[in-house]
């Protein structure tokens, strides 16, 4: 134990000894070459009948614990960083770019997709998308039979056009459960 501890460590064991429920604590403890290790700690009193006759104290090294813990904590900061930067790219793209699952339900647009699909489908996030621009999805998630690209139209006047492909992963390279749209 670091010595600047002791003195909250022996609060906590008189404590114990005058019948006060302790809860598992967690401490740190310095080894002689330096390096620091984290510990738990379970406290509680051995009695015989009423009488108290010791006090059982079962420690535990947690430092691999903990140090998962700091190493999971890195990890979420990253991908939140990875995940916002990605937000942003999505946000500022001059095309529509949404994202369906399985069941063709709308689960992630750009403002200019969001825009678009009012106009193309009358949908919105959370919606199934059954068309889009009068044609139907299936069709749609066919390669077009002439140039890279599906012509849309929207009240019948308003050209877009759309390349929907499969949402493919180094480790699922058919889409697992949805795939990113592209309008214009």
């Amino acid at each position: 134990m670091r010595i600047q501890d002791i003195p909250k460590y022996i609060k906590v064991i008189f404590a114990a000894m005058r019948g006060k429920t302790i809860k598992p604590f967690e401490f740190i403890w310095v080894h002689k070459d330096g390096t620091q290790r984290w510990g738990e700690a379970h406290v509680g009193l051995m009695k015989e009948g009423s009488k108290v006759i010791g006090l059982q104290l079962i420690l535990r090294d947690i430092t691999e614990r903990k140090q998962a813990e700091g190493e999971r904590e890195r990890l979420m900061a990253q991908i939140q960083g990875q995940a916002q930067r990605m937000q942003q790219i999505l946000d500022t793209v001059p095309v529509g770019v949404l994202l369906l699952d399985a069941d063709a339900q709308i689960k992630l647009v750009n403002p200019v997709a969001e825009k678009e699909l009012v106009v193309l489908a009358d949908a919105k996030i959370g919606d199934t998308l059954t068309s889009l621009g009068g044609r139907l999805l299936a069709e749609l998630l066919t390669s077009p039979s002439k140039g890279l690209w599906h012509e849309l139209k929207a009240d019948g006047r308003t050209p877009y056009r759309s390349s929907l492909d499969p949402l493919k992963t180094e480790t699922a390279p058919h889409p697992p459960d949805g795939c990113w749209s592209s309008a214009t």
